[in-house]
């Protein structure tokens, strides 16, 4: 069957309509215009040729919106559980070096710098990966034109989860300090910014892999 313009354009409304990720959508399109340049002639209209492949080979529209909740959470799953196991990989040789070496940085300077360079540090480790989820972030999120990445509720957590660790570390103490947070962090011992640093700077190394190597995201333009 030889497939027309007004074909494609039949077929990509259906399954915009009831598809909700980008990435099913683009499979499911070529699929379908496939099965049908294969076919021989039909006599019924190709959204309705769509529907039956979708009918017969994931068991309809209903079943195959299940299917793409399924898979988002399994992609969740899977990224949030490779972030934990690169952060603990910053605690096994030889990568513990690194982390030695680094909380050893950080106490030393904790000890011997103002307190407002190492919440800057601090700060500027977290905000990379979050740099990173901007620049995958829809900003036409409202546009007719837009669909939504399977990937991208995933990518915004990853992306935020260093400033709301971050937040932690400036608001919680106002629970034990009287609303005099910046008190908690300028006499807290060194050891203790030690640890955030840590934990601060593997959090930050692990989501930038991810989203380098998983979700195609680069620091550089």
């Amino acid at each position: 069957m030889i497939i027309t313009q007004e074909h494609q354009e039949n077929v990509r409304e259906v399954l915009w309509h009831n598809l909700k990720f980008r990435e099913t959508f683009d499979e499911l399109y070529d699929h379908i215009l496939t099965s049908i340049e294969q076919a021989e002639k039909e006599d019924k209209p190709p959204h309705e040729i769509a529907a039956d492949i979708i009918k017969n080979e994931f068991g309809g529209w209903e079943k195959l919106k299940e299917l793409e909740i399924l898979r988002q959470k399994q992609i969740q799953v899977q990224l949030r559980g490779k972030l934990w196991q690169l952060m603990k990989g910053y605690f096994r040789f030889p990568l513990i070096m690194f982390t030695l070496l680094a909380s050893g940085s950080f106490y030393y300077a904790a000890d011997h710098l103002p307190r407002k360079f190492i919440m800057l540090a601090l700060f500027c480790s977290v905000m990379v990966p979050f740099i990173m989820w901007c620049r995958m972030a829809p900003i036409n999120r409202w546009s007719k034109k837009y669909k939504a990445s399977i990937k991208e509720s995933v990518a915004e957590r990853i992306g935020t989860l260093g400033l709301s660790l971050f937040n932690c570390l400036i608001f919680i103490p106002q629970l034990f300090a009287g609303g005099a947070s910046h008190l908690v962090v300028t006499h807290a011992h060194a050891s203790v910014l030690a640890l955030a640093a840590v934990i601060y700077i593997t959090y930050s190394l692990s989501a930038i892999r991810i989203f380098q190597e998983d979700l195609k995201v680069s620091l550089t333009v």
